[in-house]
Parts: structure tokens; sequence; C-alpha cells
């Protein structure tokens, strides 16, 4: 199995390993319980995406071009030029930000991303690509912070945002998201040697994909019945990080999303109400 220097998922903790001891106490049934409905989950979440590759080794090759944001709307119906003129010049042409690959501005704004989820194999070499970047995180951060600062300049896109544009928003909380949503994009299933989001386009059920969308602040549809499996765990569980960063849209569709599968299931930071978030909304449970 190859490894990827991503986070993988599994059983998570709180589920832990069968207790050793002889005599079973109630906590110890119900961990028991627990266990056997995550390996329930897991397989139907395997059986479900069953279609999806697994990531070879070697990998496969990186698409060439490679998808970009902004692929479709070079008219930008951006307000000012200096904006305009910026992200034709200083962004999408800047080899240094295409090097990083962000799918925080491939999942929203990238038409030959969309195109390439109807081909599980070359979805797969994308996401590839995405977590094996010609250059490091930690310099793609750095550049992602860069750019976040100079949209927000006057001279730059700065009216455009104070206008709500919607593609000058969408490319600052790009921007802003890059490291924690790669980081959810790179979760590999560790059962199947598989990207947990390539199954999550592959599953016969779309609920979990919406979960993709929530740092673009997109809220779980009324009524979500998710698998509740150990890839929504994984995803919350990386979501939960930036859940109080009231720069980011994760933190207005966090707390709503993190009660659907319990309350016990998910993370809720300090500071972030769970009760207040899913008041007023219907969810369906799922734990089968």
């Amino acid at each position: 199995m190859r490894y990827h220097g991503t986070p993988r998922i599994g059983l998570s903790n709180h589920w832990g390993l069968a207790p050793s001891a002889t005599t079973t106490t109630s906590s110890e049934e119900n961990e028991g319980e627990l266990d056997k409905r995550a390996e329930a989950l897991d397989a139907l979440e395997l059986a479900a995406e069953g279609t999806s590759p697994s990531i070879p080794d070697p990998p496969y090759s990186v698409p060439t071009p490679f998808p970009q944001p902004f692929d479709t709307t070079f008219s930008y119906n951006l307000s000012t030029f200096s904006c305009q003129s910026w992200f034709a010049n200083s962004l999408l042409s800047n080899l240094t930000f295409r090097q990083c690959r962000p799918l925080s501005l491939l999942l929203p704004a990238s038409a030959a991303f969309f195109q390439a989820q109807s081909n599980l194999t070359a979805l797969t070499a994308v996401i590839g690509g995405t977590c094996q970047t010609p250059r490091t995180v930690a310099d793609c951060v750095d550049t992602m912070t860069y750019l976040a600062s100079e949209i927000q300049k006057d001279t730059v896109c700065g009216i455009d945002l104070g206008d709500k544009n919607a593609m000058a928003l969408e490319a600052l909380n790009g921007f802003r998201n890059y490291q924690f949503m790669r980081e959810a994009g790179c979760l590999v299933n560790q059962r199947a040697n598989k990207y947990c989001f390539v199954g999550a386009v592959a599953s016969t059920s779309p609920v979990d994909f919406y979960f993709y969308t929530l740092p673009l602040g997109t809220p779980l549809p009324n009524k979500t019945a998710p698998s509740c499996s150990t890839r929504v765990e994984s995803l919350l569980s990386i979501y939960a990080t930036q859940a109080r960063n009231k720069y980011l849209d994760i933190s207005k569709t966090y707390a709503s999303a993190a009660g659907v599968c319990g309350a016990n299931y998910a993370t809720i930071p300090d500071g972030v109400s769970l009760s207040a978030a899913v008041k007023g909304r219907e969810f369906v449970w799922t734990y089968t």
C-alpha cells in the first residue's frame, strides 16, 4: 500500500479495540456494539463505492494540462479592472499558484475537475495530483496566505469583495481553505486503499459527497441521511479544527453537519453551539 503522507481512514480511536478483560461491563458492551456498528457501516460504504479504483503504486500519471480553477469564466463578471487584471495576470498565469493544485478552488470553480468526476480513474489521478504537488504543503500554504492578503487590497479586488462579488469571494475562500481541504481531499480509506473523495463520488448515494461542500458554505440539505461512516467522521474531525474560524465558511456550516449522526459522533469545539445550529432543521439519522 502506498503511503501518501495523509490521514487514513479506519475505525476511529474512540471505538477502540475489543476489551481484553474476562468480565464485561455495560460500558465495554456498548463499545463492542459501537465497534460492530462501525464495521457494518464501513462494509456498506465499501460496497456502495465498489466501482472506484484503488490507488495504484506507482500512481497514475498526473493529467496534462492539470485542471485549473476559473477555467470557463475568463470574463470573470468582476466589477473592477484591477481585479480582472489580477485574476488574469497575477493568479491564473502564475505557475507558483498552479503547482499547488488547490482542491479548495477546483471543487467549486473548475469545469475540467467537474468533468473528471465522470471518469473515476481520471478523478483518482487528479486527486492524487492535488495530494502530491510539485511544491511542498508548507510552500503552498504560504502562497495561499499571500494570495488571501493580496486579493483583499483595494488596489486588487477589495472593491469587488466589498460588493460581495461571487467570484472574488470564492477565490478568497479557496485561498483560506487550502490546507484543510487538501487534507480532506487526500483522506484514504485504509481498508480499500481508495481516496475517500473518489469513493463519495462513486457512491450509489450522493449524501456523503455533500460533506465535501461544507467548506464552500453549502449546508447539508434538509432530511440528510448520511452513512455516518468513518469517512464522514474523519472529514468532520478535520473540519472541527477550523470550525471556530469566523473567516471561514465552515464556521457557518459545521455545527449542523456535526449533529446529523448524533451528539457524540463528531467533535464540537468550545464556542460552537450544536443545539442552536440544528434548531429548526429536520434530520434523518441512519444507523444500519
